[in-house]
């Protein structure tokens, strides 16, 4: 019965661990923000003024991975791709009412963005790895962010 237990406490300490590693480094960060009236037209074009929307922006390092991004609903699914003159790939408006499930089929990852983290930042900023630092242990950072920053 004793073997049984430590069995048993054994798996949930392992299910503990795999269940806390996470996929992607998380930053909090302020960027050289554009201006007011340029940040005004961007909220406004993703009708994203009110403060229970934040903004989803995938920046670089995107080729193509198949992507499903669910929020209250489901929000994309299908190809990402980074411009590399630009360093963006797209941006959508999230409800930070919910939790946003981005699940990377192409590299069989998920990303969990907490509706607590979301509702504190109004731009959430998420860049694949790949190719960019070689000694990075994780396949994403994830930015939080109160600045709209400007791109290439």
């Amino acid at each position: 019965m004793k073997t049984k237990r430590i069995q048993i406490l054994g798996l949930l300490l392992v299910t503990f661990i795999l269940l806390s590693c996470k996929s992607h480094n998380e930053i909090i960060k302020k960027y050289k923000s554009l201006p007011a009236h340029a940040v005004s037209k961007v909220l406004e074009k993703y009708d994203a003024k009110n403060e229970k929307y934040s903004l989803l922006i995938f920046t670089s390092g995107f080729a193509d991975e198949n992507v499903k991004i669910a929020n209250d609903t489901i929000l994309f699914n299908g190809l990402l791709k980074s411009d590399k003159s630009m360093g963006l790939s797209k941006i959508f408006r999230v409800n930070n009412l919910y939790n946003v499930i981005i699940k990377d089929y192409t590299n069989n990852q998920s990303i969990k963005l907490r509706k607590s983290k979301l509702a504190k930042y109004k731009y959430c900023y998420i860049r694949k790895n790949v190719g960019i630092h070689e000694n990075e242990s994780k396949l994403y950072t994830v930015i939080y962010s109160d600045s709209l920053r400007g791109f290439r």
